[in-house]
């Protein structure tokens, strides 16, 4: 049964991970997905700027990948500081 309070996908679809910072331009924006397993399903994955302060990354996931709840570690650095935040999503398989 699928988590009522996370965002919930199906296996096999596109999903976009979008983040809004509080920094215009930071000198680096970088994604991690971890699955249930805990197994990297992408590791510091370059995001891609769409405006100031917007940054997104597509993440396509795959029939075969395991139901459950995924993290996101959305990190930034920018000078010589780093700012990390996560997020989570839930995969179901399609019937």
């Amino acid at each position: 049964m699928p988590n009522k309070i996370l965002p919930t996908f199906f296996c096999g679809t596109a999903i976009k991970i979008t983040s809004v910072f509080n920094i215009a331009t930071p000198s680096t924006a970088k994604v991690t997905v971890m699955s249930p397993a805990t197994t990297d399903v992408v590791t510091s994955a370059n995001m891609n700027k769409e405006d100031d302060s917007v940054y997104s990354y597509v993440l396509q996931t795959d029939i075969s990948w395991t139901e459950g709840d995924y993290v996101v570690t959305v990190e930034i650095t920018y000078g010589g500081y780093t700012s990390v935040t996560q997020q989570k999503f839930t995969l179901i398989s399609q019937e």
